[in-house]
């Protein structure tokens, strides 16, 4: 491959791992996390949203019983958008909800591999364990737990200090203690 030849005395800048965070937005990120903290601090977001991983007692995913082994809270608060997307089937031992949501306003502190359930190296979890995010709504004084999987791949956006992630609706959320069902 041929690189472009630029003009004599402009030179382009190229940027390699870890530049991103010596950068001006990479700089700028934890201040605008800070003034993003304001609408929790105000009752603007009254949810909490979590990165869930959680591993299955048999040495497979769904085998055995499931127990969580990892819960990190989302901080700041991300905004949540698109909830209007979740539907309500009727069925004849309750209701289930299906659609999406989208996350945006995540902390550009967060790595794509954390927001898309991989290892720190980028591979993929053991076959023994699941991640997924968790959104918990309070609602007077009651914890309603719902679980969603990537719907994607997350993607950053430096201009918007914000990483965005498309969520799918799942099943099998955890009891409003936080313990798996099963």
């Amino acid at each position: 491959m041929s690189r472009l030849k630029t003009p004599k005395g402009r030179g382009f800048t190229e940027i390699g791992p870890g530049d991103f965070q010596r950068r001006v937005i990479g700089k700028l990120g934890p201040c605008v996390d800070v003034i993003r903290d304001i609408y929790t601090k105000i009752g603007a977001r009254t949810y909490a949203t979590k990165m869930v991983k959680t591993r299955w007692s048999e040495g497979a995913r769904g085998d055995g019983v499931e127990e969580v082994i990892e819960e990190k809270v989302i901080l700041p608060t991300p905004k949540i958008t698109s909830l209007v997307n979740l539907d309500a089937l009727v069925t004849g031992v309750g209701v289930n909800e299906m659609g999406g949501v989208k996350l945006s306003q995540i902390s550009m502190c967060f790595t794509e591999d954390e927001l898309a359930g991989r290892q720190s190296d980028g591979s993929a979890l053991p076959t023994d364990q699941n991640f997924f995010y968790e959104i918990e709504f309070f609602s007077n004084g009651a914890r309603i737990l719902r679980r969603f999987t990537v719907d994607g791949v997350p993607s950053l956006e430096p201009l918007k200090f914000q990483w965005t992630v498309n969520l799918k609706r799942a099943d099998e959320d955890r009891t409003r203690r936080g313990v798996p069902r099963g």
